[in-house]
């Protein structure tokens, strides 16, 4: 690990097996599920080419900064009026300071959007909820015409039209269009990553979900999407309900956001026990 100048402020973390980040990101999930799942997941890379670097302050916070932007999960030690470790975790950013996006908890996202003096394009605000293994709702069974399969990373032909679907409605900006090949690239990543599971009738995949960043000891749900012909009639809540089965035999964590205006997921989550963590907020720049 570098020292940015002194013990107490923020330091570029050299290995991703540094035991006290390790321990910091385990016990601040879900907060920060997708730092740790970065942390995993890529290489370190102080020049930013093909992995990601991340800031850390003991028992105050750690920032990931990857190519395409920055993931903030500040905590309870981080203060905005520190002006001496504000300047030391903005020098550790280097010429690196125009991100396509932010995210992380609103506070933290406003905070970090302040340190580095640019202003995003538009911002998108979500709640973020958890759940513990304990409330995991039970494992509904299938009808006898569906079926729940885990598919194969080879399989993404079958899913990449239900990924485009739902990056249209779920993650796209309104008036932007989505890149085939960034779908395809995504989805393969998913299911090669993380924990996918699809229902299949007749043939026909008519929903999925899929968790999105796996942390230290909990994993970000994402992903929920039913085909518009199926809603309506529990699909979400099958899949949903089978995906809680498969993380509570792990004993791990679940957590997912939610945008505000979003009242039949909201439903959903509330109805599977979910509870309130933060406001959660991504800013895009470009």
């Amino acid at each position: 690990m570098r020292n940015s100048g002194s013990r107490a402020l923020w330091k570029i973390v050299s290995s991703p097996e540094q035991s006290d980040l390790v321990k910091y990101l385990e016990r601040h999930e879900p907060l920060a599920t997708v730092v740790s799942d970065r942390l995993r997941r890529f290489p370190l890379d102080r020049r930013l080419h093909g992995g990601g670097r991340v800031h850390f302050r003991e028992n105050c916070g750690a920032v990931y900064q990857g190519p395409g932007g920055f993931f903030a999960p500040f905590f309870s030690g981080y203060s905005p009026e520190d002006l001496h470790a504000q300047a030391a975790l903005r020098r550790n950013f280097g010429a690196f300071l125009r991100p396509r996006t932010i995210m992380g908890a609103e506070a933290h996202v406003e905070a970090l959007t302040a340190l580095l003096g640019a202003n995003p394009r538009t911002w998108v605000n979500y709640d973020l909820l958890s759940l513990s293994p304990p409330d995991y709702p039970r494992r509904m069974p299938a009808p006898r015409d569906i079926s729940i399969v885990r598919p194969r990373p080879d399989q993404w032909r079958s899913l990449l039209q239900l990924q485009i679907a739902y990056e249209i409605e779920e993650v796209l900006l309104p008036g932007t269009r989505p890149a085939p090949e960034h779908s395809k690239t995504s989805l393969i990543d998913s299911l090669t990553c993380q924990r996918v599971l699809v229902a299949v009738c007749q043939g026909d995949v008519i929903g999925r979900v899929a968790t999105n960043a796996r942390g230290m000891g909990t994993d970000q749900i994402g992903g929920v999407y039913t085909v518009p012909s199926w809603r309506g009639r529990g699909i979400a809540r099958l899949l949903m309900t089978h995906l809680l089965a498969d993380l509570a035999r792990e004993g791990r964590r679940a957590s997912l956001f939610v945008k505000k205006d979003n009242t039949a997921a909201r439903r959903l989550y509330d109805g599977l026990h979910f509870s309130f963590v933060s406001p959660y907020r991504i800013s895009y720049y470009r």
